[in-house]
């Protein structure tokens, strides 16, 4: 019930400001629409050189008006741009143009600080990491020799022993080992790729 009232209330307003709107608009002058050879050859001038004077001042009228506009919007850049430079010399005009420079900028300037981190870190982490897990695999899963007993001074005979990792009954035994570095290899791979590229 208060909402149809309301509504009918706003609907009455409505049409008073319009009906006043349509009560203040001018009455247009009566013209007349002749053919031409009916009017005599003085009218017809009389109506001509009405048009051009017409013309001509209008012309005038707009020419003079551009002309004040634009020494007018010339004379306000030109302050604008005189105070905007007093503006800018001083520490909070730094401050203020730093943060337009960052607004426009700073968007891009985080994104190629994020890849050169990416780069700078993950490149050479997948390069050692890669060099640990080599030397781990060879370590745990490749025969190799170890230095058994050092002779006495730099010219001693030294004395080499072939260390096979397939032998030791105890932990995990080579094929383990493989798999355990395969796994890890490819865990390198994905977070070195995540740091390079994400």
């Amino acid at each position: 019930m208060i909402r149809s009232l309301s509504v009918i209330l706003m609907a009455i307003a409505l049409f008073l400001c319009v009906s006043t709107a349509f009560a203040q608009q001018p009455t247009p002058p009566k013209t007349y629409v002749v053919a031409a050879d009916q009017l005599t050859p003085g009218q017809i001038a009389q109506l001509e050189a009405g048009e051009t004077l017409t013309t001509v001042e209008t012309v005038g009228k707009y020419a003079g008006v551009g002309k004040e506009i634009g020494e007018g919007v010339s004379g306000a850049l030109g302050a604008l741009n005189e105070e905007a430079s007093k503006f800018g010399d001083t520490r909070v005009g730094h401050f203020t143009m730093a943060m337009i420079a960052w607004k426009i900028m700073g968007d891009d300037i985080v994104a190629v600080s994020h890849d050169m981190i990416g780069y700078v870190v993950g490149i050479p982490f997948f390069f050692l990491a890669s060099l640990a897990i080599l030397w781990s695999y060879r370590r745990k899963c490749i025969p190799h020799t170890v230095l058994a007993e050092k002779g006495a001074g730099i010219f001693g005979t030294r004395k080499y022993e072939t260390v096979d990792p397939n032998a030791s009954t105890e932990g995990w035994d080579a094929s383990q080992w493989a798999i355990a570095h395969g796994v890890m290899f490819i865990l390198i791979i994905f977070v070195s790729s995540l740091m390079i590229f994400g």
